[in-house]
């Protein structure tokens, strides 16, 4: 996961108090809350075919989702899961897609829910697929040192999180690497996890195509 890099990362901004979204963004049951949630994503230990994630909740060290699959989603999926084990969605990324692409579908059906596309650089838009009514679409802008995105409604411009990327987990090896994500009241939880594991992708993709440049004798 490109732990050590040589470039410090800047440090990240406080996180600011977050307005409540109205109406909600909600795709799926009870994903929502009615306040700011502060949520970690701990990596298990990482082995060169699969990953593994929980999301919690920090106040209160509550599990909220389950991210397994592959190292790097290669051609398959990684599934969120409920803690008690039930799928709430698969991802995986569009092999033909010029720019990174990041299907999120039903476990089951392969209906699809919501797409992850990147725009150039550093954003990233999440536009979902409701068949009713209109859906706003989530926009993530990192920053060029990588450890801080903020995530908008693209139409209005209002934050409704922040994603702070931190190289050493509280646990130490255990957790080597971790998420913390702050979330607007109103703000389905696990739409904000797929954005943070598409941010992740994205930046991964980004130091692979870097490492191939300098091996390759460019710069």
């Amino acid at each position: 996961m490109g732990l050590f890099g040589k470039k410090k990362e800047e440090e990240p901004e406080p996180i600011p108090l977050l307005d409540p979204v109205e109406p909600p963004i909600s795709v799926f049951p009870n994903m929502t809350r009615d306040r700011q949630v502060s949520l970690e994503y701990r990596q298990k230990l990482m082995t060169m075919k699969t990953e593994d994630f929980t999301v919690f909740d920090s106040d209160n060290d509550e599990p909220i989702v389950t991210v397994t699959g592959p190292a790097m989603y290669a051609r398959k999926f990684k599934t969120v899961t409920l803690p008690n084990g039930e799928p709430l969605f698969k991802m995986r990324v569009k092999l033909a897609a010029v720019n990174l692409r990041i299907i999120c579908e039903d476990a089951e059906r392969g209906t699809e829910f919501f797409q992850i596309n990147r725009e150039w650089a550093f954003k990233l838009n999440l536009r979902q697929n409701l068949t009713v009514g209109d859906s706003p679409t989530l926009h993530l802008v990192g920053s060029a040192g990588g450890s801080q995105a903020k995530v908008t409604l693209k139409d209005s411009g209002q934050l409704v999180a922040v994603l702070d990327r931190v190289r050493w987990g509280k646990e130490g090896m255990q957790n080597k690497l971790t998420y913390r994500m702050a979330v607007a009241p109103g703000v389905d939880l696990a739409l904000i996890t797929a954005l943070c594991l598409a941010w992740d992708k994205a930046k991964e993709d980004d130091r692979k195509r870097a490492a191939a440049a300098s091996s390759g004798g460019g710069g």
